[in-house]
């Protein structure tokens, strides 16, 4: 067994406590560091021992007051925190000490019980994590009395110490994370090509200590780290081979034919007398390259890849591939741009080997095929041949004699060697296309999807480190899944030691800043010493939330206080500090604005009430800076309204530390009035019409006018309704304006029409039987449909717009004349317009006149006897005209 040195963790130190005037020396506690479990590398450990040496002092004996904390989890994170039966099974150890009590807490964890646990991190996407071979790990936490700690789990001895002997139990195995699911849900291009892509990690230990006043310290140990993928593009990489040497295969196999006929075309002067003959000994390429493109296939130039050709299933030993997982500087990542083209180029650097070792095979093969014949004249040789296509194509013509007449050929064996070399130069072309045309799906699919696939679903760092409010953490190796979206992280082999501190009184020397709103929410920084064991803070006496950033800082935010200098203390087991004094300002406030509306177009002049108003700077209304502000004292502001819209904040920014003050929502500007329709829209000359206005802003109303006149009354039935009674008006179109302080609306048309009127009736009087024509004067008479004396309808025309004649029906006493108008002219009433006149009963003779009276034949009066004379003639014209009728 393999064992270095033991060493003392905690060397001697001196320490001054203020509680203690003598100089205390601890015991040494020794901390045992050895190897005995296989995964964990000699050089990493040592390494890790290193860290753990201490600065040249060991701490004080054990005194009240000294505080130290640990813990220790093998795995814990995000991802896992997804599962709740798993973090109840996954549970740490922890351990404190208030410096009284020392506190070890540790346990053997059984992973292989868990056997796959398949978490579910949302969108129907499992994360399987497979623990059935990762055996049993520890989990240590100690805190010791004097201030001094230790956590740490994972491949870890029953003292905490990476490296130590094992736990009773299954050694430390791997375990694995299958991350298929998240792949297949990234939705990216040439997710195929990282099917069953899985994490495997061997023995991890993390660990961390502290003996303060010393900063706390971390070690890591990764036995390994895989990754593996399948590839379908890889696996296809024998059927490809196979089909390009298949490609050789055929032109060599035709290789005959084709130098052949090279030479019956060199050599046609002398045909049909000269005959060609040669044999070309084609080897079998696929037993040449048998085997070359099966099983696992590795490259000692390119360590860490390893490929199964036969079911293109990728291996990547994240160790050998970058050089080492152990002895890296805190929070060191692993899957860097960089190392994913190193993933890239080494993948492609093993199949490189692969088909150009086909290629190699290929070529040689076909360099040792043997090319004999000869071409005859009448039997007698003229070229006799015996080479290879080596030798052809490395113009070597030994392997070619001319004899007789072939000595005659122009060019000599030259211009054989030219005739000879394009089938050997097409068929050295394919062999030497093959790795080229193998490999190129692999530069297409594979390479472009490992860095776009790979970086988006998987993350690794390794020796993380953080310190957060005296707390340090050390964590071997994180996992993150998903490191671009939902980040969930696995942690694995994680110690923990703080907060740990002597008991030294805290000592506060300033505070920054000292002075803050009384409104509270101040973030202030509290300088000094001694702080680690700080138990509590208070401003004015009274408790406020508090974090430890370090021994000499604290941070808290200041509460909501009167104003005024209050202290600020730091509670602390061994010793209150000193107060610091803080400084609570006045704020600026704004209370009411008055009148808290006004038009959108501004330039209102409002009342502003609040606190702090002496020098102020700014007021805005919403966003806008105030047309102008007077500050009249600390408690009021007058100011002129700028434009704005809607309900708007008005802030008031102080003078000095006043600060800045906010009223929410405490102005409104209201838009200028608008109509948008009115109903009805015209109505008679006389006014009185009800008329519906509609349209936006006519909350504040102060008039509606017709043409400048008002109307005799209006109501505001909402902010877009108005009811108002028509004005009398001369007929036609005029203006609607609604009359608004926020701003007067655009003017709408209203149509006046006239109205049928009786003004005159001449004569006005006539007798009772009727008949009397009259004039009837007014206006609005055109299209007239009627007209009445009294109930009773008399005959008319209308002469004009103006004048209508009329003659009267029988009737009696005086009645009223009605004249109903056409269309929207309504009637006209003229109220005892007419006079009826009754009749006057006389007796008048008549004489007619003398001729009338004179008699002619046979005493018959002169016109009774031209009458006859008439009927007369006119018997003898309907005579004549029968008679003519019967001759024609």
């Amino acid at each position: 067994m393999d064992t270095v040195p033991k060493f003392d963790f905690f060397p001697n130190v001196n320490r001054v406590s203020s509680r203690r005037t003598a100089l205390h020396t601890a015991p040494q506690h020794r901390w045992h560091l050895g190897l005995t479990s296989p995964g964990l590398r000699v050089g990493s450990v040592v390494a890790i021992t290193a860290l753990f040496l201490g600065a040249g002092s060991v701490p004080a004996m054990a005194a009240p007051g000294d505080i130290s904390n640990a813990a220790g989890q093998f795995i814990s994170g995000t991802l896992v925190g997804q599962d709740l039966a798993l973090v109840a099974a996954l549970a740490g150890e922890t351990a404190t000490s208030d410096g009284i009590t020392s506190q070890t807490n540790a346990n053997n964890l059984d992973l292989t019980a868990l056997g796959t646990v398949n978490i579910d991190i949302g969108g129907g996407v499992l994360v399987p994590l497979d623990l059935a071979s990762a055996g049993v790990v520890y989990q240590f936490a100690q805190a010791l009395n004097n201030a001094s700690s230790r956590g740490s789990s994972g491949a870890v001895g029953s003292d905490g110490i990476i490296g130590t002997a094992p736990n009773a139990g299954v050694a430390p195995g791997p375990l694995t994370l299958d991350l298929s699911q998240v792949v297949a849900n990234l939705g990216l291009p040439g997710i195929a090509e990282l099917a069953n892509l899985n994490l495997t990690v061997g023995a991890v230990a993390g660990s961390a200590a502290q003996a303060a006043p010393a900063a706390a310290v971390g070690g890591y140990n990764i036995a390994s780290a895989q990754l593996t993928f399948t590839s379908p593009t890889i696996a296809g990489i024998t059927g490809a081979t196979a089909t390009s040497t298949a490609a050789v295969q055929a032109q060599l196999d035709v290789l005959n034919a084709d130098l052949t006929a090279a030479l019956d075309a060199q050599f046609q002067l002398l045909d049909p007398l000269a005959i060609t003959t040669l044999a070309v000994t084609a080897p079998d390429l696929a037993a040449v390259t048998a085997g070359l493109t099966t099983g696992t296939v590795t490259n000692i130039a390119f360590p860490g890849v390893s490929i199964n050709l036969d079911t293109g299933e990728v291996t990547i030993d994240l160790d050998a591939l970058t050089g080492g997982l152990n002895g890296l500087p805190p929070n060191t990542s692993i899957l860097t741009p960089a190392v994913l083209t190193l993933i890239e180029t080494s993948i492609l650097g093993v199949l490189t080997g692969v088909t150009d070792s086909v290629q190699a095979a290929i070529t040689a093969a076909v360099d040792a095929t043997a090319i004999t014949g000869d071409v005859s004249v009448l039997g007698v040789p003229i070229l006799t041949v015996n080479t290879t296509v080596g030798a052809l194509k490395v113009a070597d013509t030994s392997g070619l004699v001319l004899a007789g007449v072939g000595l005659a050929l122009p060019g000599g064996v030259a211009s054989v060697l030219t005739a000879l070399l394009p089938p050997i130069t097409a068929l050295q072309t394919t062999t030497d296309a093959l790795s080229t045309d193998v490999l190129a799906p692999v530069l297409a699919s594979l390479n472009p999807a490992i860095s776009a696939v790979l970086g988006e679903a998987l993350a690794i760092i390794v020796n993380n480190q953080s310190l957060v409010a005296g707390v340090f953490t050390e964590t071997a190796l994180r996992v993150t899944v998903l490191p671009n979206t939902s980040a969930l992280a696995l942690d694995l082999g994680t110690g923990q030691v703080g907060v740990n501190a002597l008991a030294v009184a805290a000592g506060a020397t300033a505070l920054i800043p000292d002075n803050g709103p009384e409104t509270g929410g101040t973030a202030v920084t509290v300088t000094g010493s001694g702080f680690t064991g700080a138990t509590g803070l208070t401003v004015d006496g009274t408790s406020v939330p508090f974090v430890v950033v370090d021994d000499a800082t604290i941070t808290f935010t200041t509460p909501v206080h009167a104003p005024g200098l209050v202290d600020v203390v730091v509670v602390d087991p061994a010793g209150n500090s000193a107060p610091l004094g803080f400084t609570f300002t006045l704020v600026a406030q704004v209370i009411t604005v008055t009148p808290n509306t006004g038009p959108e177009a501004g330039a209102n002049t409002v009342t502003i009430t609040g606190v702090c108003f002496t020098s102020a700077t700014s007021l805005l209304f919403g966003a806008t800076p105030a047309t102008s502000f007077v500050v009249v004292n600390d408690t009021t502001i007058t100011a002129v309204v700028p434009a704005g819209t809607g309900l708007v904040d008005v802030t008031v920014t102080g003078g000095g530390t006043c600060g800045t003050g906010t009223l929410p929502g405490a102005y409104t500007f209201l838009p200028a009035a608008a109509i948008t329709g009115i109903v009805a829209d015209n109505g008679p000359q006389t006014g009185g019409t009800t008329v519906v206005i509609t349209g936006t802003g006519f909350t504040g109303t102060t008039d509606v006018t017709f043409n400048g006149t008002s109307v005799p009354s209006f109501t505001v039935d909402s902010d877009t309704q108005i009811t108002v009674t028509t004005p009398a008006h001369a007929p036609g179109q005029v203006d609607v304006v609604v009359l608004s302080a926020n701003g007067n609306s655009p003017p709408a048309l209203f149509t006046f029409t006239p109205v049928t009127t009786a003004t005159g009736v001449d004569p006005s009087s006539g007798p009772a039987v009727g008949g009397t024509t009259v004039t009837i004067t007014g206006s609005c008479f055109t299209g007239a449909t009627s007209v009445l004396f009294g109930g009773t309808a008399a005959s008319f025309t209308v002469l004009s717009d103006t004048q209508i004649m009329a003659t009267s029906p029988a009737g009696s006493s005086t009645v009223d004349v009605t004249v109903v108008g056409g269309g929207t002219c309504g009637t006209g009433i003229l109220v005892g317009a007419f006079r009826y006149v009754p009749a006057t009963v006389t007796t008048t003779t008549v004489t007619p006149p003398s001729f009338l009276a004179s008699t002619g034949f046979g005493g018959m009066p002169i016109a009774r006897f031209g009458v006859l004379l008439l009927l007369l003639a006119g018997v003898v014209l309907l005579i004549v005209r029968r008679r003519r009728d019967l001759l024609a």
